[in-house]
């Protein structure tokens, strides 16, 4: 597949590129489930990072009644240019990564955790794709080959789950930035295997990316190559398919999923990528009609939308603080955790 890319979709990946700034080194917490310690497994045969180092995934011992499998961000890259380590459009391997550094949900000595008794799979990124690009590719001449291989690694981590947590009751799928791109795709994946247990999905902070005007986002990558063999894709076109398509794909095909969004209505990197479209609608406003769009075909879907302006909640402190009309967030995801159908927020 020889992939060459038009202006405007180059325009879509800066977008994604800029979700969720990548760390180069881990940020102090404070102490989480010391007597709990998060276990690195290995991906093994077919997964790699980008830069081709060995990728693995990570799994944090709980009740494996409740399963929380999460998608990480960090970006992304598609050319000569942006794929240049140097400019930290991505994070190109695991080597300086760690799950423990991690904040919000993943604080399990915090006794208002809704997620503080779950068995945790962390499936980290390293590939530049969205958790969802299978194509090998050389952008720099004095670079070895780039590996988009975000399907081959994300699987690894679902393979292992599906064979070691045999009969999860609930089941929360979650994603932030690019890994929330992702969480529809994978969300109905793991529904497919675990057809008895309750299935919530929640995407954060990459609402934005179903306005109108944003060109498809499955050509690059070979995305297209990775969903067509499921059935909610049959009859998708991929030069038009965006965020949209995914929850709309899934959401149709998967009656009992209930799937969900937080966005913070001035997201400041979610406003800049539209800005790069010369999209000059306020992101609430895109937001809401993109709310409407999803809702329009599936009626279990909520929206949580804060006036703040951070990117990525759900691994920040700010996750047990941010309040809209007196609702916590924190308590919004928990009763979406527990199977309840809590009212958008703010109300309609």
């Amino acid at each position: 597949m020889t992939f060459r890319p038009n202006f405007g979709k180059l325009l879509l990946f800066a977008v994604i590129a800029l979700l969720t700034p990548v760390r180069s080194e881990p940020r102090p917490s404070r102490a989480q489930g010391a007597a709990k310690p998060w276990q690195r497994l290995p991906g093994g045969d077919g997964t790699a990072c980008s830069d081709g180092s060995a990728y693995s995934f990570f799994v944090h011992p709980g009740d494996r009644r409740n399963l929380l499998i999460y998608f990480q961000g960090g970006g992304a890259c598609w050319s000569d240019a942006t794929c240049n380590p140097k400019l930290g459009f991505y994070r190109p391997n695991l080597k300086q990564f760690d799950p423990a550094t991690e904040q919000g949900i993943f604080d399990f000595a915090n006794a208002e955790n809704p997620f503080r008794d779950y068995f945790v799979v962390y499936v980290p990124y390293c590939t530049g794709d969205v958790h969802l690009g299978n194509r090998t590719a050389k952008y720099l001449a004095d670079k070895p080959e780039f590996h988009h291989n975000g399907f081959n690694n994300a699987m690894s981590a679902l393979r292992w789950t599906f064979a070691n947590v045999g009969s999860p009751q609930a089941i929360f799928v979650a994603g932030s930035s690019a890994g929330a791109i992702a969480s529809p795709f994978y969300a109905g994946r793991i529904a497919d295997n675990y057809q008895d247990a309750r299935v919530v999905q929640l995407g954060d902070s990459a609402g934005g990316l179903g306005a109108p005007g944003i060109p498809g986002m499955f050509e690059p990558w070979a995305i297209t190559d990775v969903v067509a063999p499921f059935a909610p894709y049959r009859g998708v076109d991929p030069k038009n398919a965006n965020l949209d398509t995914l929850y709309i794909s899934e959401g149709s095909a998967n009656k009992s999923i209930t799937f969900a969004q937080f966005n913070n209505s001035a997201d400041t990197l979610q406003v800049l990528g539209l800005q790069f479209f010369g999209i000059k609608t306020p992101l609430s406003a895109l937001l809401e009609k993109s709310y409407a769009e999803i809702r329009s075909t599936m009626p279990r879907f909520h929206a949580f939308t804060a006036p703040g302006t951070l990117h990525v909640i759900l691994n920040r402190p700010e996750f047990y603080t941010v309040t809209v009309e007196h609702r916590r967030l924190r308590d919004w995801v928990a009763e979406l955790a527990s199977g309840k159908a809590p009212a958008d927020v703010p109300k309609k």
